[in-house]
């Protein structure tokens, strides 16, 4: 028996529970689509891409069992919702243990504040080094410059110094 008949076929109340089922399910949907567009680029997450993968299929399910809620007010359809239900309460075991299991690296992940901090770091670091880096090459190429004018110097000497510093 379709769960119209325990709404007594009442217009309000199949609209109700109805329309509440549909958007609930349409959200679980939307807030699932970032989720997969994410995973899809293949980034790997720092070791929680799996964490990831668990959490998409619980929202998908989660989602699922409002649609078939709303089957169920016109077909009977109980073992299938009642299959993705199971399949729901599965994932989210799971789901669940990976979130305890992962609970430290979750805690310790950067927000994009921090993120952002340390991208600025990273760019004065380069910067700096850039500028090292060149004063350094200036420094090396003045340092040169003065060899070159010591290993210069012996050939512009008197004569009288030179006869005297020979054998």
């Amino acid at each position: 028996m379709p769960h119209g008949w325990c709404y007594l076929w009442s217009p309000f109340l199949i609209l109700l529970h109805g329309i509440s089922d549909v958007v609930i399910g349409t959200v679980y949907f939307c807030v699932l689509m970032p989720l997969l567009i994410r995973l899809r680029k293949g980034n790997r997450h720092g070791g929680l891409h799996w964490f990831f993968y668990w959490f998409a299929a619980f929202i998908a399910l989660c989602g699922l069992t409002h649609f078939g809620e709303v089957l169920n007010i016109y077909k009977p359809w109980y073992y299938l919702t009642g299959f993705v239900k199971l399949a729901t309460a599965i994932v989210s075991v799971e789901a669940a243990i990976h979130l305890y299991r992962y609970r430290e690296l979750i805690a310790n992940y950067p927000t994009p504040d921090e993120l952002q901090e340390e991208v600025d770091r990273l760019r004065e670091f380069i910067a700096a080094t850039k500028v090292g880096a060149a004063l350094r090459s200036s420094e090396v190429l003045q340092l040169s410059a003065i060899v070159d004018r010591i290993a210069r110097k012996p050939q512009q000497q008197s004569p009288a110094v030179t006869k005297e510093t020979r054998p």
